[in-house]
Formats: structure tokens, sequence, C-alpha cells
């Protein structure tokens, strides 16, 4: 009798035990969550605050149109920007700039550590006059450094592709796009808007270093790599003076006067 006393008694003080473990296991997680959460959102708030204030940001579009057949020709493209200028409705909204921007799908050849040849997807940005979506590269901070492309045969490199895949300033890199292989030089290494959560599109968890990247280069660059006429783009950067508040259609919300 007293045997199976001390049986039931052991089962239930595993099972308490088990329960207590539990209980402790996930009051850790909740803590190291929150702990990691908290310090997330307060980069964040900072990096967004930084990337998006003043002269040094990088002055989002407000608006943008998206060739996703082709590519527009220089002439199309100014037209298109005259139109959209002469056609904007008188508001506190002033149109500031259209800017056309060219922007394609395409590969690196990288040789990894091992001495191996991987083709990466890529995104690369053809950026003529940079005044609207520019590229970040902020001076106090040790993920980026070096200056923004200027000739055909300059790149910035995400810096995010950078750190996986061990690239830095100086560096010469093999890309594609379209029919075009071609070298560029690294001359710099920064951040862009569109990817700050750096993953490939439709993909919802980032990408593992060394399996994706992005880089910036001038207009005239991406042309090359792409044999693509000069003026090329397939998207139109509308920017509206200074930072108004206005209505989002994503939200049910009126935040402000309908663009």
């Amino acid at each position: 009798m007293s045997m199976l006393l001390t049986k039931r008694l052991a089962r239930s003080l595993w099972r308490t035990k088990l329960r207590l473990s539990a209980v402790i296991l996930m009051v850790a997680v909740g803590v190291f969550a929150g702990i990691t959460f908290g310090a997330y959102a307060n980069a964040a708030v900072n990096l967004y605050d930084e990337i998006y204030d003043g002269d040094e940001g990088v002055n989002l579009p407000d608006v943008w149109i998206e060739n996703s057949i082709g590519t527009w020709n220089e002439s199309t493209s100014n037209d298109l920007c005259q139109s959209i200028s002469s056609e904007w409705p008188e508001s506190e909204l002033t149109l500031q700039d259209c800017e056309p921007r060219l922007i394609l799908n395409g590969l690196m050849y990288h040789t990894n550590a091992e001495g191996e040849e991987k083709l990466v997807p890529g995104v690369w940005h053809g950026i003529d006059e940079g005044e609207v979506d520019s590229v970040w590269m902020p001076t106090d901070s040790d993920m980026s450094s070096g200056r923004l492309a200027t000739s055909q045969t300059e790149i910035v490199i995400d810096s995010h592709a950078a750190l996986g895949m061990e690239i830095d300033v100086g560096d010469t890199i093999v890309l594609g796009a379209g029919h075009g292989k071609k070298h560029y030089t690294v001359v710099g290494i920064g951040f862009h808007s569109q990817h700050l959560y750096f993953s490939q599109e439709g993909v919802m968890l980032p990408a593992e270093p060394g399996t994706f990247a992005t880089g910036y280069m001038t207009d005239t660059g991406l042309e090359r790599l792409a044999n693509l006429e000069a003026g090329s783009s397939n998207r139109l950067l509308i920017d509206i003076t200074g930072t108004p508040d206005y209505d989002l259609q994503s939200t049910d919300k009126n935040e402000g006067e309908q663009l």
C-alpha cells in the first residue's frame, strides 16, 4: 500500500515539476521576446527618423507609376511627366518633381570562400537625378561607407548584401541583367528605402546571407548592363512639396486630402 502511495506521489510531483518548468520556460520566452522587440522598435524608430529626415534623408516618392511589362524611352517618360505636371489639380498638394527611374531584376556572379561561383538573384537600380528615393549612406554608421556611383562602371552595394557576401569598397563584382554581363567597381555601401526589409519580392522571410543582392548605379550604368537605349525607365517617382498629410487609400481612416 505504501509503495502505491509513493508511486502516486512521485507521479504527482513529476507532473507538478513539468507544469512549473513549462511556466518558467514561457515566462523566459516572453521576457526575451519583449526585450528583443523593444530593442528592435527603438532602433527602428531612430532609423526611420533619420532616414526620412531633412536634406540627408531619402525623400520618399509620394506616388509612383510602374511599367510592369517593359520600359519607356526617354521621350515617353518626359512626355508622361509633362502631362502629369500640366494636369496636376490646383490644391495644397503641390507637385515638386517627377523623376524617371530604371529598376531591373538581374544576377550577381559571386565567388564564395570555397572558390565556387554562385548565381545570386539581385535587383539593380539605375538612378539619374537621385532627388527622389535616393540611396541612404549615413556618415555616422559603420554599416555604410564610400560614395555614390558617378560613372557607368561604378555601383553602391546594399549594406545587407555587402555584409552577407563580405563585399568591401574597392572590390570588383560581376553583374547580369537581360543579356548583359559586366564588371563594376564597388564605390559605396548603403541602404535604400525599398530594401530596408531585405527580402526578395513575394517572399515573407528576410533573405539568408549570400542569397540576394541589390545595388544602385547610375542610369547609364544600368542601361549599359541591360543593353538599353539612353534614357530608358520603367518607373516614375512623383514627389510632392514638403511632407503633407493626405488620405491613404489603404485605410478606412481619413488622414487628409485625397491625392
